[in-house]
């Protein structure tokens, strides 16, 4: 495996296919993830040269599911994750709505693992939300509030809210917690933010806002 790897959840069955195959072709299951995966972005890449939606290619598969914090994982190459999170992106254009990286993912293991008949029964393509929904954090029920939450909309966009932006930490595990079950952080807002405390660089990536900043 390269040195340069990122940690991704997937569901049990999509974890027991892996390491079957990877028994059979003995290699360790995150050599076999990431080669599959490698495989079968070239395939939807091409797919999309020839000007076919990637949406319904991928993500009518009803083998898709939610990835929840006990999730098995496997440990994919920066650049695949890089590549995947572009194709995941595409997808979202399509729609008109976000797709998460971790659900694109899936779908392209899936595929390359093994693909469905082309008989097989497929899901409907999700629709655009109405409305955007609300993550407040709540000291003591974070966990549970934002696990609730992400499982009722996998593919849900989320902002993340709290009093007060000192260290970062807590914001930061909330947004990861939001993305690995399968949601999107949307952005960051806060009462306070302690700008001397350098929290916000804990965030990078993510629009932070703030009503008052202490610079210190």
């Amino acid at each position: 495996m390269p040195q340069e790897t990122t940690t991704i959840a997937i569901p049990v069955a999509l974890r027991d296919r892996i390491a079957a195959r990877a028994d059979l072709e003995r290699k360790t299951q995150d050599r076999l993830a990431d080669q599959a995966l490698r495989r079968q972005l070239d395939v939807a890449l091409a797919a999309r040269d020839r000007g076919e939606r990637l949406a319904a290619r991928y993500l009518t598969d009803p083998r898709i599911a939610t990835a929840g914090a006990s999730s098995p994982t496997v440990h994919i190459s920066k650049a695949a994750s890089a590549d995947a999170r572009d194709l995941a992106a595409a997808m979202g254009d399509e729609l008109g709505r976000n797709v998460p990286k971790g659900r694109a993912i899936q779908a392209l293991l899936w595929a390359e693992l093994e693909p469905l008949p082309l008989e097989a029964e497929r899901i409907p393509l999700p629709e655009p939300p109405a409305l955007d929904t609300l993550t407040m954090n709540v000291p003591g029920r974070l966990n549970a509030a934002l696990l609730d939450l992400a499982l009722r909309r996998a593919t849900s966009r989320e902002a993340v809210v709290d009093d007060l932006l000192a260290t970062g930490g807590t914001a930061a595990a909330a947004c990861r917690l939001i993305e690995r079950l399968g949601g999107a952080v949307v952005g960051c807002s806060f009462l306070i933010r302690l700008a001397f405390l350098g929290g916000a660089a804990k965030l990078t990536g993510r629009r932070v806002s703030s009503i008052i900043a202490y610079e210190g």
